[in-house]
Parts: C-alpha cells; structure tokens; sequence
C-alpha cells in the first residue's frame, strides 16, 4: 500500500449510497460522517464516496471506531496522506478512517530514538530530525505520506526506505481494539515496498525509529533541503498525482 495509505481490509465498493451527503451529527461521540468524498482525501484528487468516515484525533477515539466498526460487521480501511492511493468513483462500503490528524513525535536528541503517532507527516519528522542532528531520514523528506504509511509500504526514496530506520511499531487489531501490542522491524518481514503489514488486518498507532545520532545539524539539514529540491525540481510534486508515478 501506499506511504499514506495502511490495510484497505479487501474491500470492495458498495452499491450507489441511498443517502445524501450529511453529517451524523457535530456531537456524536465518535465524529462519524456518511458519504464523505475521498476525492478531497487522496493526493490523486480522485475517488467516490465513504459510506462512513472519521478523522480520530487520538488512539482512544481510532480504538473507538475500530470497536464500533467490528460491533457493525462493517469493513472497514485506514487511508493517511492519500498518497499512492487509486479509489474507484464508486467509493467505499463500510467504515473509512483516515487517521493524518493522528500526529505527535517524542525525540531523544542524545540516543538518537524518536517515536511518531502514525498520522505524522513524514516530511515533517525528515525536518526535526535534521534539526535535532540525527541522521537517516534525510531520503524521506518528499514523501507525501504519513508514518504509518510509510511503515505499511517500507516507504523509500531518495536511495534510504523505512525498514532501515525503523525499530517497531505499535498496532492494533480491530477484534482486539482495546489491546495494543508491538511488533519490531524483524517481525514486519520488510522487502521493497513491502511489509507484513499489508497482508493482515492491523492498523499501526505509532512507529519508533532508530536514527544516527551527533550529527551537525546544518550538514543534514542541507542533505535532506537537497533531497527535497531534487524532488521538486524534477516532478510535478504540487501537482495531482499518487506522489510516484507522473
């Protein structure tokens, strides 16, 4: 799957939704919404309806909605970014979250450990890691994904990809949404583009990477502005597209 994009549950899309678009309602404890166009989600720009969606802006809430969705016996799938992501006019069934508000980062400048929720955008933690000396996610600063994408797919550019970094990530699944547990980089089974995570139905909260510490700040700060500019300056980057193939 894609750098913004985590397990899709196999779903396919539903018949044409027998209700306008509206919200469920501002106050509903969960923030669900019905036929929501993924259009406005997807860095293609295309794609129908979801029959349901939310943006959880904590784990206990993206929980929340996995327990609900299981209770439902609806299928559901997690988009983050909207990068590498094709979804077809007729939309999706069941539950779609999307989970890029979803962010917070916690670094150890000294030991070179960060740990990002999964809806942290990758270019935004390639920066703070620059910042902070650290060396290793200078490749992933033009990814238009989020960490829990790039973990899903082993994101990679630039020549550097995720399974060189990464040491875990925490999950959970949707039967069991009330008991996260961790898997190391070992345990994902990485290969090009690839990782376990594509073939079960998990759903990744938060990664840690593992990154070189002691670094002059300005030196990987200049490699990771460098990466970027090669990316801009050859590839319609602002343009609509799946963010590696134009």
């Amino acid at each position: 799957m894609a750098s913004g994009a985590a397990c899709s549950n196999g779903r396919s899309p539903p018949p044409p939704c027998p209700w306008r678009p509206e919200r469920v309602g501002a106050a509903h404890p969960l923030g669900l919404r019905r036929a929501v166009a993924l259009a406005d989600y997807t860095t293609w720009r295309v794609g129908g309806e979801a029959q349901w969606f939310a943006e959880p802006e904590s784990r206990a809430q993206l929980q929340a909605l996995l327990a609900w969705a299981t209770e439902q016996q609806l299928p559901w799938g997690v988009i983050g970014a909207g990068s590498n992501l094709l979804i077809s006019d007729r939309g999706l069934a069941g539950l779609t979250l999307c989970n890029r508000r979803l962010q917070g980062v916690e670094l150890e400048a000294s030991t070179g450990l960060i740990e990002a929720e999964a809806g942290e955008p990758i270019p935004s933690l390639a920066r703070r890691a620059a910042r902070a000396g650290l060396a290793g996610l200078e490749w992933a600063v033009g990814i238009p994904g989020t960490v829990g994408g790039a973990a899903v797919m082993n994101a990679g550019a630039q020549g550097g990809c995720t399974a060189e970094v990464l040491q875990s990530v925490t999950v959970v699944d949707p039967q069991r949404p009330d008991a996260p547990f961790e898997l190391s980089a070992r345990q994902l089974d990485f290969d090009y583009r690839h990782s376990r995570l594509q073939l079960e139905p998990l759903v990744v909260l938060a990664a840690r990477f593992q990154l070189q510490p002691g670094h002059d700040p300005a030196a990987v700060g200049q490699r990771t502005s460098a990466n970027l500019h090669s990316r801009t300056s050859t590839q319609p980057y602002q343009q609509p597209s799946c963010g590696s193939v134009f």
